[in-house]
């Protein structure tokens, strides 16, 4: 029969070297099935190319998750402890407060015994711009840190009406001059029980009894302009009560450009950018970014919102995070002008009322 299989055989060839010959065709169609076979082979080469490129961009793929997941959660865990640490000595001295009032160490009326308490809180902790408390006659005493003095606002709006008096000192003893202003404009007046910081804490206790123990809590409000110098900032407060069983409200004020200031001194990666967006996904703490060297250009960016910034990486990649939905991937991927991004949106809960949010975005060129 033509074309049958030999089995394998030693066979001495030309030179008396010896060689096995296994399953070797015979025949005339010998030829055609070589070709075939040759064919079959060179078919089958491409193929297991092709499965060791696709191997290797899958674990080229894997490596750059994996690498830019442990980058960004390293990242967000440093964030999130840093964030911690800025925010919790202002609860911690809220808190405080809030014993010495219900002490009886702390009067609305009395603002020389609230500059002795309160200067030298807010000496040691200067972030911390500002020192406001208000009871529910409308009486209130605002503490304001200045550049190079201490400044006193006093309103008591049941028992003088729009009337404002104003004292300012260069330590707290040292008054430097004092005035009043009896008939302010209309954005100048000012009653403590309008105003948010003393809202976002009355806000619970109003749910309450009467005579219910207040619960210790720390509210925060949402980012605001400030009364009194027109900066947007945030507020926290608690609410006490006297020995004689007045309500009053204490809060404790922070500028968003100190926030901002403290953001963009965390270090992620060479061009890794970090933030903190509110609620409304408005800037509240800048990224580390050259365009808000400039104070100028950073105090107009609080605020804004994230896909307004104008930084093209931190536009295009909150408009990504928009675009996955309610329950966004761990970290996702984006492009912004040629360049491949890794980012993550991680909620901080400041407070029992406040939630913001950190974003991480890095270049995939920082990852290798």
């Amino acid at each position: 029969v033509r074309g049958r299989v030999r089995g394998c055989s030693s066979t001495r060839q030309r030179g008396g070297a010896r060689g096995a010959v296994c399953g070797v065709w015979s025949g005339r169609r010998s030829a055609g099935v070589r070709k075939r076979l040759s064919g079959s082979v060179r078919l089958r080469m491409p193929v297991v190319g092709g499965a060791a490129v696709l191997s290797t961009i899958y674990t080229a793929d894997s490596s750059r998750i994996s690498a830019s997941r442990n980058l960004i959660g390293r990242a967000m865990s440093r964030a999130g402890s840093d964030l911690t640490g800025f925010f919790t000595p202002i609860q911690r001295i809220l808190l405080l407060s809030r014993r010495w009032a219900e002490s009886g160490l702390i009067d609305p009326t009395d603002n020389a015994s609230l500059n002795a308490l309160f200067m030298p809180v807010l000496d040691q902790a200067t972030h911390i711009s500002s020192f406001n408390i208000g009871d529910d006659p409308g009486r209130g005493v605002l503490l304001l840190r200045l550049e190079d003095r201490w400044r006193n606002r006093r309103v008591n709006a049941q028992a003088w009406g729009d009337r404002l008096e104003f004292q300012e000192w260069s330590d707290e003893d040292t008054l430097i001059r004092e005035w009043d202003v009896d008939e302010p404009e209309e954005d100048e007046r000012y009653d403590p029980r309008t105003r948010a910081w003393y809202q976002v804490a009355v806000e619970d206790a109003e749910r309450m009894e009467p005579d219910a123990a207040l619960p210790e809590r720390v509210y925060w409000t949402e980012a605001y302009a400030f009364f009194s110098t027109g900066e947007p900032g945030i507020s926290a407060a608690v609410h006490a009560r006297a020995p004689d069983g007045r309500r009053f409200v204490l809060a404790l004020v922070l500028c968003l450009t100190t926030i901002s200031n403290f953001t963009r001194q965390i270090d992620i990666s060479p061009h890794g950018l970090l933030g903190i967006i509110d609620e409304q996904r408005r800037m509240i703490g800048l990224p580390r970014d050259p365009s808000f060297d400039d104070s100028t250009n950073s105090s107009r960016a609080l605020l804004k919102r994230a896909v307004d910034l104008g930084v093209p990486a931190i536009t295009d990649g909150s408009a990504s995070h928009l675009k996955v939905g309610a329950n966004p991937p761990d970290i996702f991927s984006f492009e912004s002008e040629g360049e491949i991004y890794w980012a993550q949106f991680r909620p901080f809960e400041l407070g029992i009322n406040r939630t913001f949010v950190i974003f991480v975005a890095i270049p995939e060129d920082d990852l290798l």
